[in-house]
């Protein structure tokens, strides 16, 4: 019945086309232009040695035979219709997915590799150059960047967005130099003093706070509790901390914020806007913010 194998697009044009017995209508439920729809239609007749098609006025109309070669058709377009249906809506568990999320190597260490995933997640320790070059090719499920870097492809979430605050007693405004609203001098000042945290490893304030600060060594006591505990410690003049901005109201109290030391060192999680719902993502996001 015809030369060889038929475009199953052909088909499905031919099919749509003997529905709706207009070249217009066909062409918008494709969502193509008029001409691409005639062409189909020419290239589809070469299939078939005998005519699918008789022209009357400015229309074209199916013939008899072509009336016969659309319904045998129809029912195979149909079916196939309500597979791909199918396929689409079929849902696939979320720990078969694989990711690949790529951070430097000391982010992934301290803070991401040891979080759980549902999906498959290959960590990957990469440079800020080799990040940006993986995310340009999309070959990067999650990055984990310390730049606000311009993409189209990716969605972006600023981590780390806590506001912390310096606290410190009191009494020891007279300690402080006279610019102590400026956190880096303060920090100096405070070396040789006892310092209190709960945050037990560290890890998030020398990062973010005491290194930035361009300090030459970091030689302070450290009292490291609960943060009830330190509160009361530095409401009795015992020691200064860095806190989150909720636990600084106590008396007895002078508290500064942090941004002068936070503002170069934003961290931010991008992702491919594929995995806006992805619940790995929205993990990573709430375990880093």
């Amino acid at each position: 019945m015809f030369k060889h194998m038929i475009p199953i697009y052909l088909l499905e044009t031919f099919v749509l086309f003997g529905e709706n017995a207009n070249l217009v209508k066909t062409a918008k439920v494709l969502n193509q232009t008029q001409p691409t729809t005639s062409r189909q239609i020419e290239l589809l007749q070469s299939h078939f040695k005998k005519p699918l098609f008789k022209t009357v006025g400015r229309t074209k109309q199916l013939t008899e035979y072509g009336r016969q070669v659309q319904q045998y058709y129809k029912k195979s377009i149909l079916e196939l219709r309500e597979l791909q249906n199918k396929m689409t809506s079929i849902p696939f568990a979320n720990e078969k997915e694989r990711l690949v999320l790529a951070a430097r190597s000391e982010i992934l260490e301290k803070y991401i590799s040891n979080l759980n995933f549902k999906s498959t997640v290959e960590m990957i320790a990469l440079t800020g150059n080799e990040i940006r070059q993986r995310m340009q090719n999309q070959t990067l499920d999650i990055a984990v960047l310390q730049e606000n870097f311009e993409t189209y492809d990716y969605f972006r979430k600023k981590l780390f967005t806590s506001e912390w605050r310096i606290i410190y007693p009191e009494s020891w405004k007279a300690r402080t130099p006279s610019k102590n609203s400026i956190p880096e001098l303060w920090i100096q000042e405070a070396l040789p003093l006892p310092f209190a945290s709960y945050d037990k490893d560290l890890t998030t304030l020398k990062s973010h706070f005491v290194k930035k600060a361009n300090l030459p060594k970091f030689n302070i006591e450290l009292i490291a509790a609960d943060w009830r505990i330190i509160q009361q410690a530095v409401s009795k003049q015992k020691c200064w901390a860095i806190v989150p901005e909720d636990f600084a109201k106590a008396e007895k109290i002078i508290a500064l914020p942090t941004q002068s030391l936070m503002h170069a060192n934003n961290f931010y999680v991008y992702f491919l806007k594929s995995l806006a719902k992805n619940k790995d993502v929205g993990h990573l996001i709430s375990a880093l913010s």
